[in-house]
């Protein structure tokens, strides 16, 4: 879930194996970035 900043962090169980690719769709514009971090 997000906060009231727009940002959303949490961790992915175990059961999915590591993760190879993230992908990420933007639906609208806007003055915001999207940072991902390992």
């Amino acid at each position: 879930k997000f906060d009231n900043l727009g940002v959303a962090q949490g961790t992915v169980d175990k059961k999915y194996g590591k993760i190879s690719i993230v992908r990420l769709s933007v639906h609208s514009e806007s003055e915001n970035w999207a940072i991902l971090s390992e």
